[in-house]
């Protein structure tokens, strides 16, 4: 029997690309479907009757993956470092505080790839050479977490037949009502819905040498759209941004737990350190604002699209207890 409950995910950050790890770095907790399959080609050529599909021969074949659930502000980074593609780390305070690391995300031409390793209880597969084609980011601020749903390509999925003990920490999500939002106004509290769309193209290369299995992927353009909820009685902040005709900024910080004060002797001296993931865009240009009529109020619903600064679709960084995703 295979018990749903018991099924889970590990990742790995491959030391050569497309190469399966043998061992899986971090496990993630979240929901999620890892799957195979091949491209059949169906042969119905005149056979003298009127009968299709005579018969089938499988040429190429690729995987998938869906994962998706509450953002874990450590494992979680996995998705967006895997879109991204650099990580660069550091540690604000190595001596009095030595679990804190900062990750500071920026993008790359050719993102990393990934194994997966997808336990269904009974049996698990790994999928090399994953890397990731889409993220969500999304909260609610009324009793809601953030959360992040991320589309995964890999190659055609295998038993694994290595070591799988699934342990996971102890971070906890973020609660929707935590981030601190600044727009081309200021600081403001009039969001309570929010979406951040990211994705890329990522196409298979497949080349002949007796192999159905792609042997890279070629990354195409990327892109990222913004929606949010926001206060209509306060026109100015949003409304009128959009009215006007003009851009507007989106800074918007999530922080969660406290992971460690660096004492008398840090440097500086007494600082808290959170979980923190950070994402600054720089340009949003909205598409559409449209007034609409809640229950008890009016809200205005804002749907935008990120315009690159110099070549980045935003800025990020991630700081944790992660000291790298490896």
């Amino acid at each position: 029997m295979a018990i749903s409950k018991k099924s889970s995910l590990g990742i790995a950050k491959e030391t050569t690309a497309y190469t399966a790890m043998a061992t899986v770095s971090q496990y993630l907790p979240t929901k999620s479907i890892v799957k195979g399959g091949w491209k059949p080609e169906y042969l119905n050529e005149e056979r003298g009757d009127r009968n299709a599909n005579y018969g089938v021969v499988l040429t190429t074949r690729q995987g998938d993956g869906d994962p998706k659930g509450p953002w874990y502000n450590d494992t979680s980074g996995y998705w967006l470092y895997g879109f991204m593609g650099t990580d660069t780390v550091t540690q604000p305070d190595a001596t009095h505080v030595p679990t804190v690391y900062k990750h500071t995300l920026t993008f790359a031409d050719t993102p990393p790839t990934f194994t997966l390793f997808k336990s269904y209880d009974a049996v698990v597969h790994q999928m090399p050479g994953s890397v990731v084609e889409k993220v969500v980011l999304k909260f609610s601020a009324e009793g809601k977490v953030l959360e992040c749903d991320a589309t995964v390509k890999g190659i055609y999925p295998t038993v694994f037949g290595g070591t799988y003990t699934p342990t996971f920490s102890t971070v906890k999500p973020i609660p929707g009502y935590a981030p601190t939002i600044v727009l081309t106004n200021g600081a403001s509290s009039d969001i309570t819905e929010w979406t951040l769309t990211i994705e890329q193209k990522v196409t298979p290369w497949f080349g002949a040498g007796g192999s159905p299995d792609l042997i890279r992927w070629d990354f195409g353009e990327r892109k990222a759209t913004l929606e949010f909820t926001a206060r209509f009685d306060v026109p100015a902040n949003v409304f009128d941004v959009w009215r006007l005709g003009n851009t507007d900024v989106c800074h918007i910080t999530f922080q969660g737990a406290l992971i460690a004060n660096s004492g008398g002797s840090g440097t500086p001296p007494n600082t808290n350190y959170y979980q923190v993931l950070d994402i600054n865009i720089g340009t949003i240009s909205y598409d559409q604002i449209e007034p609409k009529l809640d229950k008890d109020n009016v809200t205005l619903t804002a749907k935008a699209t990120v315009i690159p600064t110099s070549g980045a679709i935003f800025t990020s960084y991630i700081q944790n207890t992660l000291a790298a995703y490896t």
